[in-house]
């Protein structure tokens, strides 16, 4: 059984074009919140997530799109904090050891 303020032992993020917080409760798969981004003119798949040391934001990759960080501080009610616009076409984005203020970018070589 379900209960709404229940604390679980294993949370996990999946994605494809939107981002999913889920957890396992009793060998069941639980749904606890969904982020979807502003579709451009195409549907805009997710390349690559990331979490910062203390859970609390996700660095996010979209393919040909900017890089964006989001806040999970509230599993149930994710949201958007920031989009960077001076990268685009971004491979992968992650958070540096132990801190959630910087990042380790790798921009696409063409």
């Amino acid at each position: 059984m379900w209960i709404p303020n229940q604390k679980f032992a294993v949370m996990f993020a999946s994605s494809s074009s939107s981002l999913r917080i889920q957890a396992i409760d009793q060998d069941k798969i639980v749904p606890l919140s969904t982020l979807t981004l502003p579709t451009l003119s195409r549907q805009v798949k997710i390349s690559q997530i990331s979490w910062c040391y203390d859970n609390s934001y996700i660095a996010m990759v979209q393919e040909g799109a900017h890089p964006h960080i989001v806040n999970v501080k509230d599993k149930r009610n994710i949201s958007l904090v920031h989009t960077i616009q001076v990268l685009r076409n971004v491979t992968a984005l992650c958070f540096k050891n132990n801190t959630k203020r910087f990042f380790y970018m790798i921009p696409v070589r063409i």
